[in-house]
This record gives C-alpha cells, structure tokens and sequence, in this order.
C-alpha cells in the first residue's frame, strides 16, 4: 500500500524544522511527501529542499485557502492512500503506521475520513 503525505503552506509555521522532522521520521515511511508552496512558504519551503524525498509543487499566485492548495497537491498524488495536513500540524511518530493498520483492517475503502485530533487537525481520506 502505498501512502501519499500532501502539505500546504499558508504562513511558515515557528515550529517548521520540528514539523518537518515529523514528517520524515515517520516509523512507518511515507512513500510520497508532497508539499505545495505559496508566495509565503519561502523559509519552510527552503528547509524542505534539504529532504531529496519531498516534492515541492507551486501554488499559482491567486491560491489563497488551505483547500486550494490541498486541491493543488491531490493533483500529484500516486499513492492510494493520501494524508492531507497544513505545515502548522506535527504528526505523531506512529502516524501513518496507525493510518496503514486502519486501512488494512477495513474491508470496503470507498471512502474513509476521520480527525486523530482536533487540535491537530489531520485529515485521513482515501477514494478508491
């Protein structure tokens, strides 16, 4: 099963190289690591460029909303399962792992959405 990590950017998080980390640290590894930049992601966008295994895809200018540039980011996905968060939002180290378990234990995946923690603000869907 591949599992696909998209990430938006509409301010650079204070937190951005700790985030990151949790991106790339997963005990689970992502397989793809999508991250759609905007005019104001400069700062994370260049830490970014140091992880060879993240794509960067640019936003047209006009795109302001975290859905927009989610939509931006779907468009690039090769993974059937996509995990779709903001650059504010650290996932925890078992994160994917638990969301491949989920999956795995499902027996129909038409669609499956659910928030880990609303703080947080993940999204988990899948669209077979």
């Amino acid at each position: 099963m591949r599992i696909s990590l998209v990430i938006s950017c509409q301010t650079e998080p204070q937190n951005a190289q700790s985030v990151v980390a949790s991106y790339v640290s997963q005990s689970r590894p992502l397989d793809e690591i999508i991250f759609v930049s905007s005019p104001h992601s400069t700062h994370i966008e260049s830490l970014l460029k140091s992880f060879p295994k993240i794509s960067i895809v640019q936003a047209p200018k006009r795109l302001h909303s975290t859905d927009q540039l989610h939509m931006v980011g779907l468009k690039s996905v090769t993974g059937e399962v996509c995990i779709v968060t903001d650059a504010h939002s650290p996932l925890s180290l078992d994160f994917v792992k638990q969301i491949e378990a989920r999956f795995q234990s499902e027996k129909k995946h038409e669609q499956i959405r659910f928030l880990q923690n609303k703080e947080m603000n993940y999204l988990t869907l899948c669209d077979h």
